[in-house]
């Protein structure tokens, strides 16, 4: 199991502008983000269509947003973190960047 607390740690990336973690229910476990409780429940509800459709090959959900720092959904377990990119790192890297954060938490 991985700690929230490390999750957090998030924040400390490269690139991250915002982020929240929600469970499947969409409640806030930790956020850093405008709009806390509509972000949850987008989260939530998109996490669970897409588990719906992609199971366990889900490994995040990308939505650009109007102002540019787009939005990055990616699952723990049974939750959700979601992340706002700033506009200055390319996405494949922010992406890289967050997936293997992930990674190191789970398989340190």
């Amino acid at each position: 199991m991985v700690d929230f607390n490390d999750i957090e740690q998030v924040g400390q990336i490269d690139g991250v502008k915002a982020y929240i973690l929600v469970n499947e229910k969409g409640k806030i476990i930790f956020q850093n983000i405008e709009a806390p409780e509509k972000m949850a429940h987008m989260i939530s509800v998109c996490l669970k269509n897409a588990f719906a459709i992609a199971k366990n090959r889900l490994k995040y959900i990308y939505f650009p947003l109007p102002t540019k720092n787009d939005i990055y959904i990616f699952p723990v377990g049974r939750f959700g973190l979601g992340v706002v990119k700033h506009q200055k790192i390319s996405n494949m890297v922010f992406v890289q960047k967050i997936i293997q954060f992930l990674n190191k938490l789970v398989h340190p």
